[in-house]
């Protein structure tokens, strides 16, 4: 939960996680249309910009990981996107 919650006060952005907010579900693919919704990104791109050095390190995403990763976006932005 924590590097999602870290990506999500750092690098995304208000749309990013405005879209992860609306889609239901907590998996890759979910993840993936929210954060590149006209797929633009390579999945080189999309690993590095959501999961950066987790990927390089293992090159392997665990399903619990994604979702717990997504919890802890979420999570972030439930709590400052009134603020916003």
């Amino acid at each position: 939960m924590q590097d999602g919650r870290e990506w999500a006060e750092q690098h995304a952005s208000y749309e990013d996680l405005y879209r992860l907010s609306e889609e239901g579900g907590d998996d890759l693919d979910v993840l993936r249309k929210a954060v590149d919704p006209n797929d633009e990104l390579s999945s080189a791109e999309f690993g590095e910009y959501c999961f950066g050095d987790t990927v390089k390190k293992s090159g392997v995403l665990h399903e619990e990981y994604v979702s717990a990763w997504i919890a802890g976006a979420r999570e972030f932005f439930n709590e400052v996107r009134d603020k916003l």
